[in-house]
């Protein structure tokens, strides 16, 4: 019989050499690197956020203490000037954060990133020196940023009070216009702190091939369900794995047997059916509803767990709180046109880049290829027909229909390279579209569509192209 000593020592070194093995699949230096600069770039944002949504509602409330003062003084620093200690403050916490500060809140991307870097770090000696260091940094890095998230919730809460104490106080004042301010501003700061929550979940590269190899590793599991927050959230108790705590839980046909007598279906695949298919069915409806649920519930910001969601008093505008690279929409769209006795057959390619001001408005710019196909099916022959430079703009009509306009410069003559373009802005033929869009959705983050426009300056073309113009695309 092999000696425990000799089992453990075994234990030890097949779990060095499975640490060992990982270390090369993990990611390298240089991405870990990127990864701690990632959280503490989402982190200083978080910053710059809150402490901003802090400053303005300030600035707010002392303007309604100015305003207030002449009607009712007493109101007035009895309203507004009791929070001047709790603005200090939050935004003395956000400048000097506290060390030992812990997030409140489960975030799953976090969650799993800090527990798999935990479990390498608890076995550290078999890492490299640098790899270990970045380890180390990484760590660091991601316990600054959950106490910053920490931090921004206690904002969160904390502007959300406010704006219901300002609404009870100063709603029979006619501070309407104001009020509605103040909810624009916590509603969104309240879905910007969401977008950046929603990102933590993101599984980019490195954290997929970090936490994928971290996850094959012997014991990482063990280590999970022991240290992850959702173990300390909702511990198991010690006795678990033992039978005692089975005593008195229903048996699985004893399961069945109540679900057939509340819902009449049979569970022995008579002619009534089989009650296991049905309350699958039933469950599967559920979901879906609450992923509905879930969905609206995300976009109001309510992921956070507060109970204390602030609904708009305005129409929101999804644009608002994203980011200027997440406003951007780059497209492509197809135009084609017959052959005549001066032109070829020819399709026109666009490619365009965009900015979404809002969500019923965008402008943008482009520019475009021809291609010519030849005088028939019989005659195809590819040639350069042309070059475009374009700019658009789009707003919003009803439903998924949308007025669109621009101006196009076009470049119609064939050429066989760049350098037979000609220089002058005479052979830039102007165009002056104005027509309908019509958009669809084609995918998550793909939207189609098709658009008949209608050129004012068709006329004045030579040689005279077609004065309705008909496009399909696509953007992202």
């Amino acid at each position: 019989m092999r000696h425990p000593g000799l089992r453990l020592v075994g234990l030890i070194a097949c779990l060095a050499a499975s640490l060992a093995a990982a270390s090369q699949e993990l990611p390298g230096n240089a991405d870990l690197k990127k990864l701690q600069s990632s959280y503490q770039e989402v982190g200083n944002d978080l910053d710059r956020q809150s402490l901003k949504v802090l400053e303005n509602l300030r600035e707010k409330e002392n303007r309604f203490q100015k305003k207030l003062a002449g009607r009712d003084s007493t109101g007035a620093k009895t309203c507004l000037t009791q929070a001047e200690s709790a603005y200090d403050r939050l935004a003395a916490r956000l400048k000097s954060p506290s060390a030992n500060a812990s997030l409140k809140e489960y975030i799953p991307g976090l969650d799993s990133m800090q527990t798999a870097v935990g479990f390498l770090l608890s076995n550290g000696s078999a890492f490299p020196a640098g790899k270990l260091a970045q380890l180390q940094g990484l760590s660091s890095q991601l316990q600054q940023l959950e106490g910053k998230i920490q931090g921004a919730n206690e904002v969160q809460d904390f502007v959300r009070q406010r704006e219901q104490v300002l609404k009870a106080q100063l709603g029979r004042y006619g501070f309407e216009k104001e009020l509605t301010s103040v909810n624009r501003q916590v509603y969104y700061y309240q879905q910007r702190l969401q977008q950046y929550k929603t990102a933590l979940n993101d599984r980019e590269k490195a954290k997929e091939l970090l936490l994928s190899g971290v996850s094959r590793l012997p014991g990482f599991q063990r280590y999970m369900q022991k240290y992850g927050m959702l173990a300390r959230l909702c511990p198991a108790p010690a006795d678990a794995a033992s039978t005692k705590t089975l005593a008195g839980l229903q048996t699985s046909d004893q399961v069945r047997q109540q679900i057939s007598h509340l819902t009449g279906v049979q569970t022995d695949g008579g002619n009534k059916g089989n009650a296991g298919q049905y309350l699958e069915q039933q469950a599967q409806a559920a979901q879906g509803e609450l992923d509905k649920l879930k969905g609206k519930l995300n976009q109001l910001g309510a992921s956070s767990g507060s109970t204390n969601m602030t609904m708009p008093d305005f129409q929101p505008d999804g644009q608002k709180a994203k980011k200027f690279l997440q406003r951007l929409e780059f497209g492509w769209n197809l135009q084609s046109q017959g052959s005549s006795h001066v032109l070829p057959a020819a399709t026109d390619f666009g490619l365009s880049l965009g900015y979404r001001l809002s969500d019923k408005a965008s402008l943008g710019i482009g520019g475009s290829y021809r291609l010519g196909w030849g005088s028939s099916i019989n005659h195809i022959q590819l040639s350069n027909e042309g070059l475009g430079l374009r700019s658009y703009v789009d707003i919003k009509a009803k439903g998924s229909i949308w007025i669109s306009g621009g101006m196009e410069y076009n470049y119609f003559q064939a050429f066989q390279s760049l350098r037979q373009l000609d220089p002058r802005i005479a052979a830039w033929k102007g165009s002056a579209l104005l027509g309908l869009t019509k958009k669809y959705n084609i995918g998550r983050k793909k939207e189609g569509r098709m658009q008949l426009l209608y050129d004012f300056l068709a006329d004045r073309q030579i040689p005279r192209t077609q004065p309705l113009q008909f496009r399909v695309g696509c953007s992202l």
